[in-house]
C-alpha cells in the first residue's frame, strides 16, 4: 500500500490514468507471472482477512461514538494529535493508515474496469478461505440501522419529529428489516432478498424524512446543536445503509466496493479537520443568538471572559 500510494500524482497530472493506478497495474502483472511472489501475497491477505474486524470499517467508521459536538471534537483532535497504531484488530483504524492522504480517493476512483475485475479476480482465492464475502457487507447493514432506531427513539429526537412521521414507527420497522434483509441474504433466497431490500429502501426514506422534521422543530424553538449534530449522523448511517445495500445486490460489486471505498477514504480526511466542525458549530450557534435575541429582546454583547462564559 506504502509504494502505491507513494505514487507522485504531480509529477502524473499529465497522464490518462494516475501513477498508483499504474503501479497496481504493474503489480498484478508479477503477481500473476511469479506463482511463489502471488502464494506469499495471498497468504498473507487470507491471514488479515481472517483476523481482521471487517465490520468495523463498514459499521462505525467515520461515526462519532458520542452524539453529541464535544465528543466529536475530542475524536477528531485525537486523530489529528496522536499518532494511529496499527496494532488492532479493527479495520475502521487500520483503514485511517491504509489511506491517510486526501489524493487517496482520487487514484482509488480512477481505477478502470479492467484493472478492477483483474484485482476481484486475484483477491478472490483469499477471500474464499475466510469468511463469505457478503458477510460484513450484512452486519455492516444491521448494525447501523440499529444505531438508526436508537437515535430516533431517543427522546431528544422522538420529542421534536412529527407525530405523523412516527405514525408507522419507520425506526423500529428499519432494525427489524435489515435482520430479515440478512437472514434472505445468508440463505441465498434471491427474489426474497430483492423484496426486503425494497422494503428496507422505503424505510430509510421514511427515516430522512422523520429525522428532516426535527429541523423544522428547531426553526421554531431554537437551534440546539447536539440535536443538529445528531441528526447528521442519522442521516449519515441512512446513507452508509444504502451504499452496503448497494454493494450486496449489485451483479459486479467490486465497482460499487470500490466506490464506498473512495467515500470512506475521503470521510477519513474529513474526520481530521477540526476548522469545518467549528465552523458548522457556530454557525448554529450564531443563529441560536440572533433567534434569542429576536424572541427575548436580550443583547449580547461581553466586555471580557468571564461575560462571555455568562453568555
Amino acid at each position: 500500500m506504502e509504494w502505491l500510494r507513494r505514487a507522485p500524482l504531480d509529477e502524473a497530472a499529465e497522464r490518462s490514468t494516475p501513477l498508483p493506478v499504474l503501479r497496481l497495474k504493474h503489480l498484478l502483472n508479477v503477481l500473476q507471472r511469479h506463482e511463489p511472489h502471488r502464494l506469499a501475497v495471498g497468504a498473507l491477505l487470507a491471514r488479515f482477512w481472517r483476523e481482521v474486524d471487517t465490520v468495523a470499517l463498514f459499521a462505525d467508521f467515520g461515526f462519532s461514538p458520542r452524539m453529541n459536538f464535544f465528543g466529536e471534537l475530542g475524536q477528531r483532535l485525537r486523530l489529528r494529535l496522536l499518532p494511529i497504531t496499527p496494532e488492532t484488530q479493527d479495520l475502521g483504524e487500520l483503514f485511517a493508515l491504509f489511506f491517510p492522504s486526501e489524493r487517496d480517493a482520487q487514484w482509488l476512483a480512477a481505477i478502470d474496469d479492467d484493472t478492477l475485475a483483474r484485482l476481484v479476480e486475484a483477491l478472490g482465492p483469499v477471500f474464499a478461505q475466510g469468511r463469505e464475502w457478503r458477510e460484513p457487507l450484512i452486519d455492516g447493514i444491521a448494525y447501523p440501522a440499529a444505531a438508526v432506531r436508537a437515535s430516533g427513539h431517543s427522546a431528544a429526537l422522538r420529542q421534536r419529529i412529527s407525530a405523523e412521521l412516527l405514525a408507522d414507527d419507520p425506526f423500529r420497522q428499519l432494525a427489524s428489516a435489515a435482520e430479515r434483509l440478512g437472514e434472505r441474504a445468508r440463505a441465498g433466497e434471491n427474489a426474497a432478498l430483492l423484496q426486503e431490500a425494497q422494503y428496507l429502501r422505503a424505510l430509510l426514506d421514511a427515516c430522512r424524512r422523520a429525522a428532516a422534521s426535527v429541523r423544522t422543530h428547531l426553526e421554531a424553538y431554537g437551534v440546539s446543536v447536539d440535536i443538529v449534530f445528531e441528526v447528521d449522523q442519522l442521516h449519515a448511517r441512512c446513507d452508509r445503509i444504502e451504499a452496503l445495500l448497494n454493494t450486496l445486490l449489485a451483479p459486479q460489486p467490486g465497482r460499487e466496493l470500490l466506490r464506498l471505498i473512495a467515500e470512506l477514504a475521503q470521510q477519513a480526511q474529513a474526520r481530521r479537520g477540526i476548522r469545518s466542525l467549528f465552523a458548522r458549530h457556530y454557525s448554529l450557534l450564531a443563529r441560536k443568538v440572533a433567534e434569542r435575541s429576536a424572541a427575548t429582546g436580550e443583547h449580547y454583547i461581553t466586555r471580557n471572559r468571564s461575560e462571555y462564559g455568562q453568555m
